[in-house]
C-alpha cells in the first residue's frame, strides 16, 4: 500500500477507498451539488509521469465517449486534483464486479451467465465502432449495475484508434485472461 492520501477535489467530499490497482486509487465520494454517490478514480503518486497521465486520459476519453451505452460505466467527470493527480469522476455501482461474486459465490449460474456476456459484447460492439480496444476484459472489470445488469470498467489500457503507445518491456493486460495472440505478440484487433 502507498501512502497516497485521500485528495482534495472540489465539490467530491466523504471520500472512502473502496479499490485499489496497480496506478489508481477508487474511492466512494459524494458529488455535492447534485448530492449523489461517484467512484472517484485517482492516480496514485508514484504513477504521475507523461505515459502514466497519458493512458489515464485514454481512459477518460475512452470511457466518455462511450457513457452513453448502457453496460458501460458512465462518466461523470475528471479533473486534476489540488496535489496535481488526475481524477475521473463516474457513476458508483455498489454491488462490486462479477469477480467479486465469483469468489464469494463461486461461478455464476448459466443464465446469468449469458446475459452477462451479451451485455458486455454488446460494450465491445459500441467502444469497437468507436475505434477503441479495452484490451482487459475480465469478471473484475465487469461491474453490477442496480438492476443487475453488467457494465463494462476500466479502460485503462485501452488502445484509441490513432493514438500511439510505446510499451517495450511492459505487459498491459491481466495474464490470466489475455487472448494467445497477444501473448505471441501478435496485433490486436476486436478478435482479441
Amino acid at each position: 500500500m502507498t501512502s497516497d492520501a485521500p485528495p482534495q477535489i472540489e465539490g467530491y467530499t466523504d471520500l472512502a477507498e473502496v479499490g485499489r490497482g496497480g496506478f489508481a486509487v477508487v474511492y466512494r465520494a459524494r458529488q455535492e451539488r447534485i448530492g449523489r454517490l461517484v467512484a472517484l478514480k485517482v492516480l496514485t503518486t508514484g504513477h504521475l509521469d507523461e505515459r502514466a497521465r497519458a493512458r489515464f486520459t485514454r481512459e477518460c476519453q475512452a470511457m466518455g465517449e462511450l457513457s452513453w451505452h448502457p453496460h458501460v460505466v458512465a462518466v461523470h467527470d475528471s479533473g486534476t486534483a489540488a496535489d496535481g493527480r488526475p481524477w475521473l469522476a463516474m457513476e458508483y455501482l455498489e454491488r462490486g464486479s462479477l469477480g467479486d461474486r465469483v469468489a464469494a459465490r463461486g461461478p455464476v449460474p448459466w443464465p446469468e451467465a449469458v446475459t452477462a456476456g451479451i451485455e458486455v459484447a454488446g460494450a465491445l460492439g459500441a467502444a469497437h465502432a468507436h475505434g477503441t480496444l479495452h484490451r482487459d476484459v475480465k469478471p473484475e472489470n465487469m461491474l453490477v449495475g442496480p438492476f443487475g445488469e453488467t457494465k463494462l470498467a476500466d479502460f485503462g489500457i485501452a488502445a484509441v484508434e490513432g493514438s500511439v503507445q510505446t510499451t517495450t518491456g511492459r505487459a498491459w493486460f491481466s495474464v490470466a485472461h489475455v487472448a494467445p495472440e497477444v501473448l505471441r505478440g501478435q496485433r490486436q484487433d476486436e478478435r482479441t
